[in-house]
């Protein structure tokens, strides 16, 4: 009989505690849905005053907003791992795979790392080989694979460099790459990179 009511009482524990995970993913995927709109809509003005649409900004007032994109940029990171953190923890990341249209995503990812390329004087451009079709994945994740590749690429290639990011479809697969004229990797630690 005491065995039993350990039992209960531990599957009673183990629901109550599945229960809070499941309200505390909610509450972090609303929240961050929520605080979206505002960064996005603040970012978009700060870039305004950055590029003069609203007038010319005295030296501190570009500082201020320069510190400013940079501190949105920061809470936009923070986001995008709670956010990664969510997925991956709600044991649902399967029912997140949706078709994704690589060309689209890769475009966007290109245009997001320019500005981050030309501070380092590198070239980063797009090349797609002919119609990709759809993909099924995760979205977010296959983002962020792709945007850790072309942020190494622009860290680890010399000033002026040249950063392709290309995609062709194969039979069955599309073949994401990013090639840069970096310095690469040794060949031994080629071989402990999988």
């Amino acid at each position: 009989r005491m065995l039993r009511n350990t039992e209960r009482q531990v599957r009673a524990t183990h629901a109550e505690l599945r229960r809070l995970s499941l309200m505390r993913t909610d509450f972090l995927r609303i929240a961050l849905h929520n605080l979206q709109s505002p960064i996005g809509v603040v970012t978009m003005f700060l870039n305004n005053m950055q590029t003069g649409l609203g007038g010319d900004l005295t030296e501190k007032q570009a500082d201020w907003v320069a510190r400013s994109l940079s501190r949105l940029r920061g809470v936009k990171g923070f986001m995008h791992d709670i956010k990664m953190l969510s997925t991956l923890e709600s044991g649902r990341i399967e029912a997140e795979a949706e078709d994704v249209d690589v060309g689209l995503m890769l475009g966007d990812l290109v245009a997001e790392h320019q500005d981050l390329a030309r501070q380092s004087g590198h070239s980063l451009k797009l090349e797609l080989e002919g119609q990709l079709p759809p993909v099924r994945g995760i979205q977010l994740l296959l983002r962020e694979a792709v945007a850790n590749y072309i942020t190494n690429a622009v860290k680890y290639t010399a000033q002026n460099g040249k950063i392709v990011v290309r995609a062709h479809a194969r039979p069955t697969t599309v073949r994401i790459e990013v090639t840069d004229n970096g310095v690469g990797i040794s060949p031994e630690d080629q071989e402990r990179l999988f």
